[in-house]
């Protein structure tokens, strides 16, 4: 855990990379050692093999960065001038690297399998730390040390975040395991999240600052949720399930607000920063806004079937060894402080925005792109 801190306070380049690949391999183990089902191993090696080989990326260009600039330290890199063929390459391999930890298409494949094999602990981790390393990843380096080459990349972001929100949106609506819908309904989150920050603007950049927050809130709940059904029914596939709500009225309440949440319906916590990511984008490109509306109403469809099938309908016991009960108090204590926080962070955003609203606009004064 103390890597995972540590690469959100690093300000060196050398450190920052060391701490950037560490964090892989606790993550691994968990896979490997205590994941669900046959198949853990190789989600594993999935897992690794796509991050270790972005992070591989951008090991070179700190290698060069510290051949020209004769330092890794953010502060002096960031004073240093480099020409706009060097920003576009180092920029490029920086991205790589984030980009496979978002993901995004297509190096988005490690998720899907990578979630179903995780343990419902290792879950929330991936969704509540490990993909948010690389939206900060692009805000801290890539912004601020290749501010030519980020707003060249533009065009290009925008296709590779449009392609991940229809990718993401259509696979999930054909997925039958529950933990397969939530992992690619993150992908297309973390496209929002990408596409708000490639917008340059302020309220582009505190939508998305504000998204990765919240939806480590909610999807992380989302999983929790599922881990709560696998651990009394032995089975993640939707088939199997139907009426729960009879049994389980309280479960039910909680699904149902994380679930509104991720179609981030207005007093949720994922309503304020899809807004702000909607808005921003629509000042830059109508086209490319259409698109993420669709994105948003995609969530909806899959989101609400995901909960109807679950919920809803007659209750078959054929389909079930025992009756299970509700939450217990251990399950109480964790859904209601993550669904306080939902609900707080969707009435009152500004309790976050208000905090990165300076830094923002001192971002984007300061660098123009």
């Amino acid at each position: 855990m103390f890597f995972f801190f540590f690469v959100f306070f690093c300000f060196f380049f050398f450190f920052f990379f060391i701490a950037y690949v560490i964090v892989i391999v606790p993550v691994f183990f968990i896979f490997g050692i205590w994941g669900g089902m046959i198949q853990r191993i190789y989600a594993a090696y999935f897992f690794f093999y796509y991050t270790f080989a972005g992070s591989l990326a951008m090991m070179f260009s700190i290698i060069y960065i510290y051949l020209v600039v004769g330092s890794t330290s953010f502060f002096v890199v960031s004073n240093f001038e480099f020409t706009i063929l060097e920003q576009i390459f180092l920029f490029s391999t920086f991205f790589i690297a984030f980009a496979s930890k978002l993901p995004l298409y297509p190096l988005h494949s490690w998720l899907p399998e990578a979630h179903v094999e995780a343990p419902t602990a290792g879950s929330v981790l991936l969704a509540g730390i490990l993909l948010k390393m690389g939206g900060y990843g692009i805000v801290r380096w890539c912004f601020i040390l290749f501010p030519d080459a980020s707003g060249f990349s533009v065009d290009i972001v925008n296709t590779i975040g449009s392609i991940s929100i229809l990718y993401a949106s259509f696979s999930a609506l054909q997925q039958l395991d529950v933990k397969r819908i939530i992992a690619y309904s993150s992908i297309a989150h973390m496209s929002f999240v990408v596409m708000g920050l490639f917008t340059f603007t302020e309220e582009g950049m505190l939508g998305s600052i504000f998204l990765m927050l919240s939806h480590g809130l909610i999807s992380s709940g989302l999983f929790l949720c599922i881990g709560v059904l696998y651990d009394r029914y032995g089975t993640r596939s939707i088939l199997y399930y139907g009426g729960l709500g009879q049994i389980m009225p309280f479960y039910d309440t909680v699904f149902f607000i994380l679930c509104l949440s991720n179609i981030a319906f207005p007093g949720t916590a994922g309503f304020p920063g899809e807004f702000l990511v909607l808005y921003s984008v629509y000042s830059n490109s109508p086209f490319l806004f259409m698109i993420l509306l669709f994105g948003v109403f995609m969530s909806g469809v899959y989101t609400i079937w995901m909960y109807c099938r679950i919920m809803m309908g007659p209750f078959d016991p054929l389909n079930f060894i025992h009756k299970f009960g509700d939450l217990t108090y251990r399950e109480y204590s964790m859904f209601w402080l993550i669904l306080f926080l939902v609900v707080l962070f969707g009435l009152f955003p500004n309790l976050i925005l208000k905090s990165c609203t300076a830094w923002a606009s001192s971002l984007f004064s300061c660098y123009i792109f």
